[in-house]
């Protein structure tokens, strides 16, 4: 039989689904009038807290000595001396230098290896700083004393205690940390070796890990200058003892 003919396809019209309305704008929430009331002047300005003092720092102070030097056209003499403190502190900065270096070698001479330097001296810092927590309150010889009674417990020879004194001031002076340093110093000065108490006199002065204290930095600076008169071996710039005498002698009356 022939085929039946078919009716044409008739397109399936896809369905049309409404269109969902935008959602209607939400008005601004006005602001409580006690929350707007709590905002003040005061709340407007943040507050991160105070600043604590900066620590002395030898280094800075160095820093800033070597510049007012330089524009005075050279360091006071015992001569001319305009500025008593900045003689001071003149000094003070020759002597960090040199004892830095020194140190330094010394280390190099026996071997200390970085690691060394800082574990020993970070021990010798924790053991003796509570011997040093107020050196203004006593005369130096009764500091020292209790100092060498640790020295002489220990039962470590004098020659061994004064190159542990000398690398760890130069560590000391090289990491600017000030607790360290004093601890090598009343350490050298304990073991015979008084004039480097004039260091720690400089350091009372300007306060590197004391409290500073002019008229205490005045007895160590004059304990340091009477050994050396007597007959002990200078700490610093063996070279230039006589005038740094007159110098610091002048300074310490005059400032």
């Amino acid at each position: 039989m022939p085929p039946y003919p078919q009716a044409p396809a008739t397109p399936y019209a896809q369905p049309q689904l409404p269109a969902t309305p935008a959602p209607a704008p939400v008005p601004p929430v006005a602001a409580p009038a006690a929350a707007a009331a709590a905002i003040t002047a005061q709340d407007s300005i943040p507050d991160f807290g105070d600043l604590s003092p900066p620590a002395a720092s030898m280094n800075n102070l160095c820093n800033q000595t070597n510049v007012l030097t330089t524009s005075n056209g050279g360091m006071a003499t015992a001569e001319q001396m305009p500025n008593p403190g900045l003689a001071l502190d003149e000094q003070f900065c020759l002597a960090r230098t040199f004892a830095t270096a020194d140190g330094e070698k010394v280390a190099k001479d026996v071997g200390a290896t970085q690691a060394l330097i800082t574990s020993l001296c970070g021990q010798m810092k924790t053991a003796l700083s509570a011997k040093l927590a107020d050196p203004a309150a006593r005369p130096p010889e009764a500091t020292l004393a209790d100092i060498r009674k640790v020295i002489d417990a220990s039962g470590k020879t004098l020659s061994a205690t004064q190159v542990s004194g000398r690398v760890c001031l130069a560590e000391g002076y090289r990491t600017d940390d000030a607790a360290m340093a004093n601890v090598a110093l009343a350490t050298l000065a304990a073991a015979e070796m008084k004039p480097y108490a004039e260091l720690l006199g400089h350091h009372l002065r300007e306060g590197f890990g004391f409290t500073a204290n002019p008229e205490a930095s005045r007895a160590w600076i004059r304990f340091a200058l009477d050994a050396v008169t007597s007959g002990a071996a200078p700490a610093v710039l063996p070279n230039q003892t006589a005038e740094r005498t007159a110098i610091l002698s002048k300074a310490i009356t005059a400032n």
